[in-house]
């Protein structure tokens, strides 16, 4: 792109495109493109004048139906690279699988301490200890505690909900198959 001549331009319509205007940066005028043959649009440029920096080409094209599309791309031609912030670095950055994973193993163990939790406790009021079950201004989430408690205390049910999730997200790395 540094000793090219011409800009290359490929614009796609339903319609005829009638217009092709490019406008480097937001201080130059708009500038029409030559057809050169399909949907490909050429315009001449000097890189020597953008050979720094970050800048932005602007493409306006429009169609018989008067239907008018603007895109913009920024380019470097130095190599200098798009300031990106935090979250969207993260975004592009991050391995998808991975980080699901981890959330699911999050979550399977937040579900296994809280059922422990809620029966250790209940043992502990079980031998005369003061209740260690928080107590919020909600009845929902009091009603939710007693009912988990309950579950929790229940053998099968424990059993069941706090070792199949472990089983799920572990097991197959512990039990492979032959």
């Amino acid at each position: 792109m540094l000793h090219s001549k011409h800009i290359r331009i490929l614009v796609f319509s339903p319609a005829d495109i009638r217009e092709v205007s490019i406008r480097l940066d937001s201080d130059t005028e708009w500038s029409p493109c030559r057809h050169v043959s399909g949907p490909l649009y050429v315009h001449q440029w000097d890189p020597s004048l953008y050979s720094e920096h970050i800048h932005t080409l602007h493409v306006r094209a429009v169609d018989v139906t008067g239907s008018t599309t603007t895109q913009s791309q920024p380019f470097s031609l130095d190599g200098t690279r798009i300031p990106f912030q935090f979250l969207p670095r993260l975004l592009l950055m991050v391995n998808v699988t991975t980080f699901f994973q981890l959330c699911f193993g999050l979550l399977i163990l937040a579900c296994v301490v809280i059922l422990c939790y809620l029966r250790s406790t209940s043992y502990y009021v079980s031998r005369g200890s003061r209740s260690c079950h928080p107590i919020t201004r909600i009845n929902f989430v009091n009603i939710w505690l007693r009912k988990l408690t309950l579950v929790a205390n229940i053998d099968s049910f424990f059993y069941f909900l706090a070792l199949f999730p472990v089983y799920l997200a572990i097991g197959k790395y512990m039990f492979p198959y032959p």
